[in-house]
């Protein structure tokens, strides 16, 4: 199961509403390359094979492609975390490992697999 724009947009409005910030949308067309991030394909095949491939691909995406003014770092975290929910998951991390991590990928020293690693590391099965 995949988070649609809306769903995206529904966690950063959230997000904004409680930790505060601006809830504009900077790059549309960055947004839906988030969205379709997980989904992605190459010669009818999913790029991201895994769960935690997906997710990892999910917050990568959001962090790293900025579509909000504000709050790109907890709404890409929030919307990974939605997203394994919904997939039958939980993460299980607590909030400095999550921010320190949000801030690497952000400030570009950790890479996707890198992502990758951290998400599985830290996901349980419901």
């Amino acid at each position: 199961m995949y988070l649609t724009r809306e769903d995206i947009l529904e966690i950063h409005r959230k997000v904004i509403r409680e930790s505060g910030g601006n809830s504009v949308v900077v790059f549309p067309g960055n947004l839906d390359m988030c969205v379709e991030s997980p989904k992605l394909e190459m010669y009818g095949l999913g790029i991201h094979k895994t769960v935690y491939e997906k997710a990892a691909s999910l917050l990568y995406a959001i962090l790293k492609l900025h579509p909000f003014l504000d709050g790109n770092k907890r709404t890409g975290f929030m919307a990974t975390d939605v997203f394994l929910r919904l997939n039958g998951h939980i993460i299980a991390v607590d909030k400095v490992d999550a921010v320190q991590t949000c801030l690497k990928i952000a400030e570009c020293s950790m890479e996707m697999d890198e992502t990758s690693t951290w998400v599985k590391s830290r996901v349980k099965r419901k």
